[in-house]
């Protein structure tokens, strides 16, 4: 059995970004994602027996959905703000986007999502009881990061005592 999910992988050159922004950020006591791991989650983790029969049902979103543009907005903790355990980057809810998702949940036969779809890139993670050890309490930074969106990907998430790895079982091309 593996626990997969969707995802579209972030590019090289935002995953340079992204590690730029964190050397400014080095000292917080938190589990920074490994560049290579940088994805923004369409539909969460499942556990799957058969990966052909998911990989045959995607296979129908290719030619629907036209590549388009994220605009990844802000670094921010979160979810809550109040009592956070990420940090994240903040995307765009776009129309393509949200229609992407709900048409790979169809195909995956998921009637409904369970939540509100906030798009955004984890960036670190760390325990919400370790918050009040932070030097910087409140985090809104404005970042500008564009992300072209041309395939998504069927991830499996191996766990590790480091944390977890994502190996690619297929890129669906839009």
């Amino acid at each position: 059995m593996k626990r997969v999910f969707m995802a579209i992988k972030i590019s090289l050159e935002n995953r340079k970004k992204a590690e730029e922004w964190r050397a400014g950020f080095n000292g917080l006591p938190v589990r920074w994602i490994a560049n290579e791991n940088l994805h923004l989650t369409l539909i969460p983790p499942w556990e799957e027996v058969d990966i052909n029969s998911p990989i045959s049902r995607i296979e129908k979103i290719q030619g629907k959905i036209t590549p388009f543009t994220i605009k990844f907005h802000k670094i921010t903790y979160a979810p809550n703000p109040h009592r956070p355990r990420l940090i994240w980057a903040e995307g765009e809810a776009v129309k393509s986007l949200l229609e992407l998702q709900k048409e790979i949940a169809g195909l995956l036969g998921a009637k409904k999502l369970t939540h509100e779809f906030k798009p955004h890139l984890t960036l670190a993670r760390f325990r919400p009881e370790d918050f009040y050890k932070f030097s910087v309490k409140e985090l809104n930074e404005r970042i500008s990061w564009i992300e072209k969106v041309n395939s998504v990907y069927l991830l499996e998430s191996i766990l590790e005592p480091k944390g977890a790895r994502y190996e690619v079982l297929k890129n669906f091309k839009l």
